[in-house]
Order: C-alpha cells, then sequence, then structure tokens
C-alpha cells in the first residue's frame, strides 16, 4: 500500500504519519484481518471440497514469503 494513501475516507493520517504505537497497532490489526481471510478461505476450500493439504501448503507458504521479507529488512 502506498503509504501515502488515506487509508479511510475521514482518517486524518497516513501509515507512515501515525507514531509508533498506532502504527503497531495498525499492523496488530492486518495481521487479525490476515488471519480471518485465511480461516474463511479454508472453510471454503472444505465447504467445496478442494484439497485442503494443498490449500494450507499454500497459505503456509504466504506466510512463509512474508516472514521471509520481513527478515530481510534491515535493522
Amino acid at each position: 500500500m502506498n503509504p501515502r494513501v488515506r487509508r479511510h475516507k475521514n482518517d486524518t493520517k497516513t501509515f507512515e504519519e501515525l507514531d509508533f504505537v498506532g502504527q503497531a497497532r495498525s499492523i496488530n490489526a492486518q495481521i487479525a484481518v490476515l488471519g480471518r481471510a485465511i480461516r474463511a478461505n479454508l472453510r471454503r476450500t472444505r465447504r467445496e471440497r478442494r484439497d485442503i493439504r494443498l490449500v494450507h501448503s499454500v497459505r503456509t507458504d504466504q506466510i512463509e514469503r512474508l516472514r521471509q521479507r520481513i527478515a530481510a529488512l534491515s535493522i
């Protein structure tokens, strides 16, 4: 997401403009949304009788790619 884009219509700060605590809360909220999305996707996988092991493996790979990107950030 472009750091200069407003998150919602009435928001007054971009992510970059948030203080440390605000940024941490935003990241936590995004993680929670991602968790709900993955759970919903796995429920749909079962409902549509798709290969749950394959889909679970793909989601795990996606999370691992995110973890690797975070690990690669310079600290």
